[in-house]
């Protein structure tokens, strides 16, 4: 192998995994609320609603059809029989990308407030 392809296989993480996840994440189907959280820590304006499809100890992924952005804080509460049942807490947006199938939805990478 040459020493450009090795150092490129480095770089890539080819041959390894590439998840470097450090609590193992479990594939659910959450109906949640969401809303955004000001700068002071307190909840404000409406809320909009989410599917969680995976989460573990550091955070979760939620499908919204909301446009949010990296670096926005938000509280997210799970539902149940419509009522507001469990609050996840406060959760920051790490990553967020646009699906187009089957409609036009973002998958949201939140990472949970660990202080």
């Amino acid at each position: 192998m040459a020493a450009g392809r090795k150092d490129e296989d480095k770089v890539l993480g080819r041959g390894r995994s590439m998840d470097r996840r450090r609590h193992p994440r479990f594939v659910v189907r959450l109906h949640v609320r969401f809303r955004q959280v000001a700068p002071n820590g307190s909840p404000h304006g409406a809320y909009s609603t989410g599917i969680v499809l995976n989460i573990s100890q550091g955070g979760m992924m939620m499908r919204v059809k909301d446009v949010l952005r990296v670096g926005q804080t938000l509280e997210v509460c799970m539902q149940k029989d419509g009522e507001l049942t469990v609050t996840f807490g406060v959760v920051a947006v790490v990553r967020a990308v646009l699906r187009e199938r089957p409609s036009r939805v973002y998958d949201v990478g939140l990472q949970f407030d660990e202080s």
